[in-house]
């Protein structure tokens, strides 16, 4: 019988703690100073950071998609979603094929590029493409970034969560601070941020440690040569006994592939309820805001696109706070998010041809639940995906893939809520 390495072994063979950690305590956060104290590891924070890193640009870009795209909102969400799902949904079966750092250069690249091509030309078409590209490095770095943390503390699943949820606050505080001190020039403002994303470099390569950055990349590597070995050996009369020494078999092979995992258990089990939530957060956020605007719907508004601003702002706030209470005390039946996201929204729906509310401050706690909704959402999907795959025994590598797919629900319920935002608000709009 193989004896289990002691925690320091972990550490010297570069394999992280939490392995150990992990397997010893089921997830459980011990005591509550202990469990307090662990939120603010070194590791557990950069993902913090780089969650929140990763999904500014986009915050940022959303903010401003009234100013963009005006009169037909939705169609920001479509640029952006689309091609973030699309992005989420290929890039698991391809991402064990990309370097680590290759990774980072290539998040940090596009992002950059995505803002500065948003403010290309006087017309629609440079927001158009810098939004695709806003929305497709959001979703790769998502899928990249936790498949990483597969291999470090589960806290940092959260964390990242936690970040993300609190870009959505931190990019509309940051658009609506430098709207006003660079005249309305959504253009300057998107320039001006621009530094702020180095951040992202610095932290990967000072902050975060080193062990787990090497154990993810010699699991990578390990799975190529797998599968190297694998189509060598489907063409030999004998089976090659090379990899009998092996560290640790790999997941996936004949019997199990990366597709099928992800029809068969992700999508059905973590990806349609996500999808569900996030598409009727989105129709509200892009589809309803605007209308409610545009028509003047509700008595002491302010003027303007501040009205949807202040919309967004609240719905980025509440998600980022349902996201961190989230990490606190968890529910992981996500289809439980997708009902009472359901009633919200129906609501809101009513009120297009009923009004029962007539006041702007009733609206706007109506959006900020909303928000909250799809916060909770996220969080808890990529918490579930990480326990579930960890108490089945799977391999690293098995897991590390499950977990990047948290984020595909979440695109593809921003394409598609993006889609029926803009049928919702032309249909009202023209009708008037």
């Amino acid at each position: 019988m193989e004896k289990r390495p002691s925690s320091s072994q972990a550490v010297t063979d570069g394999v992280p703690i939490v392995e150990t950690e992990l397997e010893s305590t089921g997830h459980d956060q011990g005591s509550l100073k202990d469990g307090w104290r662990a939120w603010f590891q070194k590791d557990v924070i950069s993902f913090f950071f780089l969650g929140l890193i990763i999904a500014f640009p986009t915050m940022l870009v959303s903010t401003g998609a009234n100013a963009m795209f005006p009169g037909v909102t939705g169609a920001f969400g479509v640029s952006l979603s689309c091609t973030a799902a699309v992005t989420a949904f290929t890039t698991p079966l391809f991402l064990h094929h990309i370097n680590l750092h290759l990774r980072v250069v290539i998040s940090l690249t596009a992002s950059v590029l995505g803002m500065i091509v948003c403010t290309l030309g006087r017309g629609s078409t440079g927001p158009v493409i810098g939004t695709c590209l806003a929305g497709s490095v959001y979703a790769f770095s998502t899928n990249a970034y936790l498949a990483i943390a597969a291999f470090y503390d589960p806290k940092t699943v959260r964390a990242f969560s936690s970040g993300s949820g609190f870009a959505v606050v931190f990019g509309p505080g940051v658009y609506i601070a430098l709207m006003r001190g660079l005249n309305k020039d959504w253009r300057k403002t998107y320039l001006v941020c621009l530094p702020f994303l180095l951040v992202q470099v610095m932290i990967w390569w000072l902050l975060l440690s080193k062990e787990g950055r090497r154990a993810a990349e010699r699991s990578r590597q390990e799975t190529k040569s797998k599968q190297f070995q694998r189509d060598a050996e489907s063409v030999s009369v004998e089976p090659s006994q090379e990899t009998a020494g092996a560290p640790e078999a790999s997941g996936f092979g004949p019997g199990k592939t990366r597709l099928g995992l992800f029809l068969k258990t992700i999508l059905p089990v973590y990806v349609l309820p996500l999808v569900a939530c996030t598409l009727l957060g989105i129709f509200a956020l892009f589809g309803l805001a605007p209308i409610f605007q545009e028509k003047a719907t509700f008595k002491n508004a302010p003027e303007g696109n501040l009205s949807y601003e202040i919309s967004f702002l609240l719905y980025g706030s509440a998600q980022f706070l349902f996201s961190m209470l989230s990490t606190i005390r968890t529910m992981s039946n996500v289809w439980l998010w997708a009902l009472a996201q359901c009633v919200l929204v129906g609501m809101s729906i009513v009120q297009l041809f009923h009004p029962f509310f007539t006041y702007y401050g009733v609206w706007l706690v109506f959006i900020f639940f909303i928000g909250g909704v799809v916060g909770g959402s996220v969080t808890n999907t990529n918490e579930k995906i990480s326990v579930d795959f960890h108490n089945r025994g799977e391999p690293r590598d098995v897991r590390s893939f499950a977990m990047s797919y948290g984020g595909l629900g979440n695109f593809g319920g921003d394409a598609l809520g993006g889609g029926l935002a803009i049928l919702a608000e032309r249909m009202v709009l023209r009708s008037r």
